[in-house]
């Protein structure tokens, strides 16, 4: 590597091939960034590292040190990440000094370094020391409290980032389209259901399905043959001789039936019904549904 780095983190990028990062220094650390999300933690592919070298440790205190490292973590926006902090020296004073109950900084001391560079585990080394420090609500993937971004996808930011980076692609554009087509959808199916009933949804979804399904299947990408005829009766009818597109197509209509049953009104149709509307806890749209049925 070009670059001068850590023992254990050359280590984990040269032999155990973890995607490593230079980043900006912060408040004189040096900081890295570790790609961890094949832990399926919460670690992300960018993982913040702090290099705490010998001259940091020298006439500070380890409560002073802390407080110098919660500075960083507020300035990078960390606070709702986990901090790997790689201590030139013993890391067991500013373990002790860091009491929370929420603790989000990992610190890895020097022996501790040199244990994950002699283990013949060294990944499960290093998060045997992790599991150690960060409670396992923070540290597991699962989030309730906040948004499911960054180390919640599993290591899907490649493939998110690939999509969003694509010059080809214009994702902004998309969703616009998207928000303008689903305003318009919405109004028009409001119409139907003004104009004739509840029911009307139903077969708008399923014609709507259909067609979709069908400018789809056109879409399929076909090996251009010179001399050839290509008949789309016979590609369809070679397409469904396969199991897997039989269990596709199954898969779709059961997907379609459900989304239409569970999306599509199916709650005010239960009140025009006779339901209950605290059962269905749609007591907003119950007034909405009998003005439609008296028209």
């Amino acid at each position: 590597m070009g670059k001068e780095y850590p023992p254990l983190l050359e280590f984990l990028s040269e032999k155990l091939e973890y995607r490593l990062l230079s980043g900006k220094s912060a408040l004189g650390y040096t900081l890295y960034y570790l790609d961890l999300s094949s832990w399926r933690l919460r670690l992300s592919d960018w993982t913040p590292v702090v290099h705490i070298q010998r001259s940091d440790l020298t006439n500070v205190s380890p409560r002073q040190l802390l407080q110098s490292l919660q500075d960083v973590v507020r300035e990078r926006g960390w606070q709702r990440r986990i901090v790997l902090v790689l201590v030139d020296g013993d890391s067991s004073a500013l373990r002790s000094a860091l009491r929370s109950p929420l603790q989000t900084l990992a610190f890895v001391g020097e022996e501790e370094q040199r244990e994950i560079l002699r283990s013949r585990r060294p990944s499960g080394q290093l998060l045997d020391i992790l599991s150690a420090q960060v409670p396992i609500s923070i540290l597991a993937p699962y989030n309730t409290t906040s948004p499911v971004t960054g180390s919640c996808f599993f290591d899907r930011e490649y493939e998110v980032a690939k999509i969003l980076g694509n010059p080809d692609v214009s994702y902004g554009r998309q969703r616009v389209f998207g928000s303008l087509g689903w305003i318009v959808v919405s109004y028009g199916v409001g119409l139907l259901v003004t104009r004739y009933s509840i029911n009307a949804i139903f077969i708008f979804h399923a014609l709507l399905l259909a067609g979709m399904c069908g400018m789809l299947s056109l879409q399929l990408p076909v090996e251009k043959r010179t001399g050839i005829t290509v008949s789309y009766a016979d590609g369809l009818r070679a397409m469904v001789r396969l199991p897997s597109y039989r269990a596709l197509l199954v898969f779709m209509a059961c997907f379609g039936a459900a989304a239409a049953s569970s999306g599509n009104f199916v709650a005010l149709n239960i009140l025009r019904l006779g339901g209950a509307a605290g059962c269905v806890r749609c007591r907003e749209d119950a007034p909405r549904a009998k003005r439609a049925d008296r028209r």
